[in-house]
């Protein structure tokens, strides 16, 4: 998790290098929507992809005990313990069999994703700095403003 995470928050390198400073802000902010987006995608795919697997590998007798728009692994982990030893090994080597469909669509998914670094460009980082990048005029009336509200107030002893 750790150095996923670590890999995610490396790529932002690769997304300011070509952008002029002053566009920062807006490229980051999309970035990191795209990264929450991407992340609700893949937790629905990935629930979508084990309810259908768990439906097809687990006992037929065992799935129609709950209502079609049960989730199947919330529902049937509780009561596992509590199954008798056939059915429970059946229950068990069919979550088993469902979590490797999802973990070969996950690595595939992964995979796909690694062959878009074979499409970046090879750029250098930036070494310049944008020196009026944050920097605001102020107008007479502002300064004025700033200063009076910097200055100790008035004393009002007699």
């Amino acid at each position: 998790m750790g150095a996923a995470g670590g890999l995610l928050y490396a790529s932002a390198f690769a997304i300011l290098a070509p952008l002029p400073v002053s566009q920062n802000a807006a490229a980051v902010a999309l970035l990191t929507f795209l990264r929450v987006f991407s992340q609700a995608w893949g937790v629905s795919i990935g629930g979508a992809i084990l309810q259908n697997a768990l439906k097809k590998k687990l006992p037929s007798a065992l799935v129609s005990q709950f209502p079609d728009s049960a989730d199947i692994a919330y529902s049937i982990v509780p009561t596992i313990p509590m199954l008798l030893d056939p059915l429970k090994h059946d229950v068990q080597f069919g979550f088993l069999r469902s979590f490797r469909i999802l973990w070969i669509a996950t690595e595939v998914l992964c995979a796909l994703g690694t062959l878009t670094v074979l499409f970046m460009k090879d750029l250098p980082l930036r070494k310049t700095v944008d020196k009026d990048w944050g920097l605001e005029k102020k107008t007479e009336t502002e300064s004025a403003v700033e200063e009076a509200l910097s200055s100790p107030p008035p004393s009002t002893k007699p």
